[in-house]
């Protein structure tokens, strides 16, 4: 397999690990993917233990990176920028979570968002969002990680400029 389709299948199994987390740790209720006449398969005590619950900001952005990596092909020079990129914005996210910015953000999200396939969930997302500063540290902790992911699967590449494949 190549570097790349390694990678690929890194990022993959990364998002499915956190599509089960959804589908059996979180209540359906929470969940915009889960259509309702799935069975409710909460577990009172989380699938994955006390960590399971920042699980899913780590592997979100763990794997968006990778994914990046894969489909734009960086130089190890742009890796970081990369990282840093989807560091940004999920942080962003989680932070926009917190009470008295989801409630300005969810007051001014456009009524036209409702006709959009993902944009029609944003004020349900920032309102029934919980701001957590462990999730800020999964999400830091998931950029390491795909950064020293990457670059370990490029180990012995050539030079540090090189292209990532």
């Amino acid at each position: 397999m190549t570097r790349q389709g390694s990678l690929a299948a890194i990022a993959m199994g990364s998002l499915s690990t956190g599509a089960l987390f959804y589908a059996f740790a979180r209540p359906h209720s929470h969940v915009y993917f889960l259509p309702e006449w799935l069975p409710s398969n909460h577990l009172p005590h989380g699938l994955f233990g006390g960590l399971g619950e920042h699980l899913p900001t780590f592997l979100h952005v763990y794997a968006f990176i990778l994914l990046t990596v894969v489909v734009t092909t960086p130089s190890f020079g742009k890796l970081l920028p990369v990282c840093l990129a989807w560091f940004t914005l999920d942080s962003l996210l989680e932070t926009a979570q917190a009470r008295p910015l989801a409630q300005w953000i969810a007051a001014h999200s456009p009524d036209w968002f409702n006709n959009i396939p993902f944009l029609g969930n944003t004020r349900n997302y920032f309102l029934s969002g919980t701001f957590d500063r462990l999730d800020l540290l999964s999400i830091a902790l998931g950029a390491i990680a795909a950064y020293l992911t990457i670059r370990l699967s490029c180990k012995g590449a050539g030079p540090f400029d090189e292209k990532l494949r």
